[in-house]
């Protein structure tokens, strides 16, 4: 029996996608150990940190906007920023009007008597005109902002492509959170200024980025699609944007008030493993050995909010320590190679960023 071309190609599409299956689930079972560690305490104390503890000053007259904030470790650090006074902006995809009306409504009490403020702002990562709408109404705001904490993502989802023409994870999980970046820097570095404070960018990325490297030649995986790569590839973009952004911030001296650091939250049970087979099969042995989603806010907040890492900018942190990223990550040439490529897929979204600015 021969294969004609169709066929061949299906079947190599079929083997790269294993081949990066078994590459994330074997990387996935060492984290397994890791979480387990955490739990049990078996080879060392893992560091933790808490908020209340570490945080003795008031949070008031800040302000943070925690992306995909609604739910999960995004909304447990929402909450513990708002409970130190800070102004949070959570962005949702859920759709304005009634709905997002309803979702605030339903996560209220569970700040009843915090000192800072909620608000809920729709934003759709896979639109880049609804990040620019959102980066306008930031704007009108007249708001400061302390803290961006790029926290929305989408993992393992099906090959989808946005309606402007990127692969879902490429724009939720990255492009659409460049964008935000590239919006606020003046806004950040002023707000630095003025509160005396810098301000800190954070990149909420994964552990799964060890597990494969950039096809810069096809981001968009329409050569070839995995699952599993277009996610670790995202959450790998991420962390190298954030060690070429930190170069960026200190060489251009305009925005020396900002630092950018990535962070690995650990394996929590969340809404972003809905498309992960033997977590929905079996939710029980993934709530004994995943932490809780405000574990996994720990190390968000560490990043955020720590007096240790004032003035630490360029680094991955995992567990509320910083850590060695990937050995793929550290490639500058690599780094500068996939920021020209970013900055030229959102020219004209940057160009409208900047011409609504002038």
């Amino acid at each position: 029996m021969t294969l004609d071309k169709s066929g061949l190609n299906n079947v190599i599409h079929n083997i790269y996608n294993l081949w990066c299956f078994i590459c994330l689930y074997l990387l996935g079972a060492y984290y397994v150990i890791i979480e387990l560690n955490r739990k049990f305490g078996f080879i060392n104390k893992v560091k933790t940190f808490d908020v209340d503890t570490a945080v003795t000053c008031t949070l008031e007259g800040r302000v943070a906007i925690i992306t995909g904030g609604g739910r999960g470790i995004g909304w447990e650090t929402a909450k513990s920023l708002i409970k130190k006074g800070c102004h949070v902006i959570v962005t949702s995809s859920t759709k304005p009007g009634p709905q997002l009306d309803s979702l605030k409504e339903s996560l209220s009490p569970q700040i009843d008597g915090y000192i800072g403020k909620l608000d809920i702002w729709h934003l759709e990562l896979s639109s880049l005109t609804s990040v620019l709408e959102f980066i306008r109404k930031f704007k009108s705001s007249g708001l400061g902002l302390n803290l961006l904490i790029n926290n929305a993502g989408v993992m393992f989802a099906p090959f989808s492509l946005t309606e402007d023409g990127f692969e879902s994870h490429l724009s939720i999980n990255y492009l659409g959170h460049c964008l935000l970046i590239w919006a606020f820097l003046p806004i950040l570095n002023e707000t630095g200024f003025k509160s005396r404070n810098l301000s800190r960018i954070i990149n909420v990325s994964s552990s799964t980025h060890y597990a494969r490297n950039l096809r810069l030649d096809d981001l968009n995986g329409s050569k070839m699609y995995s699952p599993y790569h277009a996610y670790a590839q995202s959450k790998l973009a991420q962390i190298m944007f954030t060690f070429k952004l930190h170069r960026y911030l200190n060489e251009k001296g305009s925005y020396d008030l900002v630092t950018v650091n990535s962070v690995h939250p650990g394996v929590a049970k969340t809404a972003l493993y809905e498309h992960v087979w033997w977590v929905q099969l079996f939710p029980g042995l993934a709530s004994m050995v995943f932490r809780t989603p405000k574990e996994g806010a720990e190390t968000v907040l560490y990043a955020s909010l720590s007096p240790e890492i004032d003035g630490v900018g360029g680094k991955y942190l995992e567990d509320c320590a910083i850590v060695r990223a990937s050995k793929y990550s550290y490639n500058e040439s690599k780094q500068e190679e996939l920021w020209s490529l970013t900055r030229s897929l959102l020219k004209p979204w940057i160009d409208q960023v900047e011409n609504n600015s002038s």
